[in-house]
């Protein structure tokens, strides 16, 4: 449950989130609202840290921040909706596991008023072979409700796992790209968001790189979008194998990518792209038994490194516009924010 509040607590509640709202200038509708009842609340710590770090910057809180910590806290309904479709079956089979063991409790202990009722007689004199055989039904009848009992929770251990699996195939289905398996771009925005709070709560620094595939149209144009796919897939590769750690690699749309590179600066930033450039460029794009070559896939690429507490909007932009001056000075080439490559790009 997202709110457990009733009656005059969350009276209490929403009057203290519009007062809040109010001073910082947050228009009151229901996103925003959302968000401010959450961080009055308590319920939320990392949300309201993320709140308090807002603040905490010189150009106070706006509704642009507000809109990030709805997205990032509240936001991906269908990935919920889907989440709290299964855990309804989840629920189902579980009550049924538990039906099971209450009728199987009522079996026990009829069970151990047999074995009592057993000493009973016997101490009474009665007759021993027929106690025995008694007996003897009243144990096998005990064993085959056990061994029932143990079919059906084995049945229901594999449903549960079923659907755990299903669970984890939804996920990473509205989370990754079909064609080459990257993260897709609501991945990437909703992580972006996620290791920006991150960035600021620590002061750490944080880069994006965006990457454009250069004249990928003429790929597609002159050799099919079979090949233009493989290029694509080739791009993936290259930048998996070039990422590590809390790093995130993503499809950003077309033919473009975006990496997330946390707790990295614009220097160290600038030095991966340009790794990761120059191992694209090196590689030759070839049918599998080797008899034709469709060349050289080079690849432009903008950095630009966060500025704590800064729209994410204008992240992107900057890294965007940082990837146009690449492509404007020739492609196949890094450029950062600043267009200065460190050395250290070029060993």
């Amino acid at each position: 449950m997202l709110f457990a509040e009733k009656g005059e607590e969350a009276k209490a509640l929403a009057a203290q989130a519009m007062e809040a709202m109010q001073a910082h200038g947050i228009p009151p509708n229901p996103m925003n609202f959302t968000v401010w009842y959450a961080h009055c609340s308590g319920r939320h710590p990392e949300l309201s840290r993320a709140v308090e770090a807002f603040l905490q910057q010189d150009e106070g809180f706006t509704s642009a921040r507000n809109e990030e910590l709805f997205e990032s806290f509240f936001g991906n309904d269908g990935q919920a909706d889907a989440v709290r479709a299964t855990s309804k079956q989840i629920e189902g089979v579980t009550h049924r596991v538990i039906e099971d063991l209450r009728a199987a409790g009522v079996d026990v202990a009829s069970f151990g008023d047999k074995l009592a009722a057993f000493g009973s007689d016997l101490q009474a004199g009665g007759d021993l072979a027929s106690l025995i055989q008694e007996m003897l039904r009243e144990t096998e009848t005990a064993r085959a409700r056990t061994q029932a009992l143990e079919a059906q929770l084995n049945v229901a251990t594999g449903e549960i796992q079923e659907l755990r699996k299903r669970m984890e195939d939804v996920r990473l289905e509205a989370l990754t790209d079909g064609l080459t398996g990257l993260y897709n771009r609501k991945h990437f925005d909703a992580q972006l968001r996620r290791d920006a709070l991150k960035a600021m709560e620590i002061c750490e620094p944080l880069c994006v790189i965006l990457c454009d595939i250069d004249h990928f149209k003429r790929f597609n144009d002159t050799y099919g979008h079979a090949i233009g796919d493989e290029v694509i897939k080739l791009v993936a590769r290259t930048l998996k194998q070039n990422v590590q750690g809390r790093d995130t690699p993503a499809r950003y749309g077309g033919e473009e990518f975006a990496v997330i590179l946390p707790q990295t600066g614009l220097q160290d930033a600038a030095v991966l792209a340009e790794r990761i450039r120059g191992r694209l460029a090196g590689k030759e794009l070839k049918t599998k038994n080797g008899g034709r070559s469709f060349g050289k896939v080079t690849m432009s690429l903008g950095v630009a490194e966060y500025r704590l507490g800064e729209p994410l909007t204008d992240l992107i932009q900057r890294a965007d516009a940082a990837l146009y001056a690449a492509k404007r000075d020739g492609r196949n080439r890094v450029a950062t924010e600043t267009t200065d490559i460190p050395a250290a790009a070029n060993a």
